[in-house]
């Protein structure tokens, strides 16, 4: 089937070309070098074209014309494939049934639906319609659009139908990237605002429970009581690791972040491992240049833990464990592929096995939260790798195949500055934790707010509490004597923790200020805010001595 290929002149209409009455030998081969030139331009397009002629009285359909571009999409020539055959058949790319076609491309899901829209081609409908092409040589589907129009004679009966098949495989995953992005958001923010409640529950738990050992050692002889209480506080603070799992992965944690190398992490916690994955796992370390990353090392410990402890449970039968480091440049060309991706410079941390392996499936939804093939997981490993990595501005990716292992690479933005170290105190002891300094109370959760109180005035401390920030003002403007210290929640109604420290300073400079924080909703976003909350924090669930600890730090160091 083809057109006629029609000119028009341009510039002066004297030179226009008279039309001829007889074709003479050099308009004809005008005509055909024309027709050559078209087609070539054809082949060499970037969309697959094609055309097939329609005899409506016969009913029979033949292939006219198939670029060159159908290799790249099938692994097929346009020779290879069957060039006519009765209407209902088919047409080209497969369309045939599989006996009667050798080389069936169009996916098996796909199939009934592109033979019912080739049918409403044939009625003169035209279509537009998306479906999976397997490539003959590589084997993999690749999704394709394929715009098809209807050609009509003078009297409108179908003669004939051309296409432009374009692939869309890249933009089919950067939609299923962006939905998959899109539903991590939102389930974050139902698993926050979980951990967010659970976290004030499991601080007054916490509290209440090492209240209830101290005061059973004076009464239980036996011990059996203070051993039940001790098994509460044991389950509460599991349950607390969890819902710092839920934070992580829904990106409400306050990481604190600073200067460190992921190499000298790697580095710290290489005995560790060794003892994690057994003497059936051969680990190597490959500690390329790495510059240091803004990041909190606490998390990033946390981050290679859990892709370690996948690695061991996927190699039960022994393996090899291969963790790198690099510095790396990811440019436009690896953005564009990738929805949140900004192409700079990067510090990756890459951990690899050689174990079972994921299929397509299971790949999809590994960073899903709760969603785990291991018998007792809880499906919070990769989840919480994912939302740690992405609060601190990075990326991770993984991939796999079965029964050949999997890759996790994990990209977080280099920084021009020198590792810090961090020389807070950890420390649990019940030594030298006393004071007599007034210390304002403000908490809106009333069970946290009477056990923070209850905390602070067993070790000695004057204490004031509000619920809220409008309170705390109000108690503030009223007490003459000076406020030592102001312990306050981060997220409150009314007036957040920062806004009401700025407004207590500005007639209390001397004032210290300890906040308290569940999560923060996202809200810390100014570079100032992370400066003024600096080391003045305390995350929930906390315990009494951890409590009492950070207020005398904050204290003594102010004297």
């Amino acid at each position: 089937m083809h057109r006629p290929v029609r000119y028009r002149s341009v510039g002066d209409p004297s030179l226009k070309p008279k039309e001829p009455e007889n074709e003479h030998p050099d308009s004809l081969a005008s005509v055909e070098q024309a027709a050559k030139t078209f087609r070539a331009l054809l082949h060499h397009a970037n969309d697959l074209v094609y055309a097939v002629s329609i005899d409506p009285d016969e009913r029979t359909w033949q292939l006219e014309f198939l670029s060159d571009r159908i290799f790249d999409f099938s692994g097929c020539r346009a020779e290879e494939f069957i060039q006519g055959g009765p209407l209902g058949t088919g047409g080209p790319f497969g369309l045939a049934n599989p006996e009667e076609h050798p080389f069936e491309l169009v996916h098996p899901e796909d199939m009934d639906k592109v033979m019912r829209e080739t049918r409403l081609l044939t009625e003169g409908e035209r279509v537009v319609r998306e479906y999976r092409m397997r490539n003959k040589t590589t084997g993999e589907y690749r999704w394709v659009e394929d715009r098809s129009e209807p050609e009509r004679n003078s009297a409108g009966r179908v003669i004939g139908i051309w296409g432009i098949v374009r692939d869309l495989t890249e933009r089919k995953q950067l939609e299923q990237q962006l939905f998959q992005s899109q539903k991590m958001e939102a389930v974050g923010r139902l698993a926050g605002g979980i951990a967010h409640d659970f976290n004030n529950i499991l601080t007054v738990i916490l509290g209440l429970t090492e209240t209830l050992i101290q005061d059973l050692s004076a009464i239980d002889d036996t011990g059996t009581l203070r051993e039940d209480a001790r098994t509460v506080r044991k389950e509460a603070v599991r349950a607390a690791a969890l819902t710092q799992q839920l934070l992580a992965f829904s990106r409400k944690q306050l990481l604190q972040p600073r200067a460190m190398s992921l190499g000298r992490v790697v580095e710290d916690m290489q005995a560790m491992f060794e003892r994690l994955i057994g003497e059936d796992i051969e680990m190597w370390i490959q500690p390329g240049e790495s510059s240091t990353v803004q990041a909190n090392p606490a998390q990033i410990q946390q981050v290679l833990l859990n892709l370690v402890v996948n690695a061991r449970e996927a190699m039960p039968e022994g393996g090899r464990l291969i963790i790198e480091t690099a510095n790396v440049e990811l440019d436009e060309d690896y953005a564009q592929g990738r929805v949140g991706v900004r192409p700079g410079p990067y510090v990756m941390l890459s951990v690899s096995d050689t174990g079972v392996g994921m299929d397509l499936e299971t790949l999809r939804q590994a960073f899903d939260p709760f969603f785990t093939t291991r018998v007792g997981g809880t499906g919070l490993g990769l989840s919480t790798v994912y939302g740690i990595v992405k609060q601190s501005g990075g990326n991770v990716w993984a991939y796999s195949e079965l029964e050949k292992g999997t890759t996790v690479k994990v990209y977080l933005p280099r920084v021009d500055q020198p590792e810090s170290v961090d020389r807070r105190s950890n420390s649990e002891s019940d030594d030298g934790l006393h004071g007599t300094e007034t210390v304002l109370v403000v908490e809106d959760e009333a069970g946290v707010r009477a056990l923070m109180r209850k905390t602070l005035e067993f070790y000695g401390y004057d204490v004031m509490d509000a619920a809220d920030g409008l309170e705390a003002c109000k108690l503030a403007e009223s007490f003459a004597e000076p406020i030592d210290l102001l312990l306050t929640d981060l997220v409150m109604p009314h007036m957040s923790g920062l806004e009401l420290a700025r407004r207590i300073r500005e007639d209390r400079p001397e004032i210290q200020i300890l906040y308290t924080s569940g999560y923060t909703e996202g809200f810390i976003k100014q570079d100032r805010d992370r400066e003024e909350l600096g080391n003045a924090l305390i995350e929930k669930p906390f315990t009494r001595t951890s409590l009492a600890r950070r207020v005398r730090d904050l204290l003594s160091a102010r004297a």
